[in-house]
């Protein structure tokens, strides 16, 4: 069987799309993952970095050609905005009429299809559903590890991380604003830290952010642990294998953030989450709400 996938996204929306098809393969074990990343030609700020992990086996690559799913996704998109020029909203109840046809589509949270999947599938769409991810949970660290001997490249002190330290993750670039998000403030940031801290007194704290010299010069958390260490220079792959070996999380509203968290938290890590993810949508109310999420309130 074939389960050709749609790539897309930064990192963490790379690791979303895998993992529902890495989901799909334990109902189906002899399926070849074909990753489509054909999209990544056209974006500026975005790359495919998915390939710089230990990713199972049976995984081929895709870069140029056509695939079988080009001319009906054009024809769905047409479909999608006449309806929702006409009727407000996106077009609903397709999902399993398109998937006995082979073509398993999603925004963002999506259950495995309960019909059975052709024998060349195609998957277009985010995935982003704990659900479908917990229970392959140890499958998807396995994957989402550097290679042996990669870790070196990562300087020692880095890597040294005790227990109980807290992954801090600040994202303040513009680009989350033109896309639509809510930049968290600085308060929710510190009141996360200090959640964890009531009962999780010890540890560094390791601020990741795509802007750490910022929060460094401003010392947003100086005050608040004897050390902290700010993560520079290392790949997006190469953060997250420093996140996953943290215990607790302060986490954006980004979907980077999040994977380090579960990656790294399990079932006994704090992680402190905003109260909204995007726009008004509460994150408690989101298919990527995890059992150990806490929401500060600044």
């Amino acid at each position: 069987m074939e389960l050709n996938v749609r790539m897309r996204g930064g990192l963490g929306n790379q690791m979303f799309i895998y993992g529902y098809a890495l989901a799909l393969r334990e109902r189906y074990p002899d399926a070849v993952i074909r990753l489509d990343l054909r999209e990544y030609r056209h974006y500026t700020r975005r790359a495919f970095e998915l390939a710089d992990f230990n990713l199972n086996e049976r995984v081929e690559y895709i870069s140029d050609g056509r695939m079988g799913y080009d001319l009906p996704m054009k024809l769905y998109h047409v479909y999608q905005r006449l309806y929702r020029d006409v009727k407000g909203r996106g077009p609903y109840g397709l999902s399993e009429a398109l998937c006995r046809r082979g073509l398993v589509l999603c925004g963002t949270g999506c259950p495995l299809p309960e019909t059975e999947l052709p024998e060349k599938s195609y998957l277009y769409g985010y995935f982003q559903n704990a659900e479908v991810l917990l229970p392959i949970r140890e499958k998807l660290i396995r994957a989402y590890s550097l290679p042996e001997g990669a870790m070196d490249a990562i300087p020692l002190h880095l890597r040294e991380i005790p227990a109980d330290s807290i992954a801090v993750s600040v994202r303040l670039g513009s680009d989350i604003v033109r896309s639509g998000w809510k930049l968290c403030t600085k308060e929710y940031y510190r009141a996360g830290v200090e959640m964890i801290r009531r009962s999780h007194p010890g540890g560094k704290i390791l601020v990741f952010s795509d802007l750490p010299d910022r929060v460094r010069e401003e010392a947003w958390f100086d005050d608040m642990a004897d050390e902290i260490v700010y993560v520079k220079g290392l790949t997006p792959c190469q953060q997250m294998e420093l996140l996953g070996l943290c215990s607790h999380f302060v986490i954006s509203n980004s979907t980077f953030a999040w994977w380090g968290a579960f990656l790294g938290a399990g079932e006994e890590g704090i992680i402190a989450a905003p109260a909204l993810w995007q726009g008004n949508i509460p994150t408690a109310q989101t298919a990527i709400a995890l059992k150990n999420m806490v929401f500060p309130d600044p």
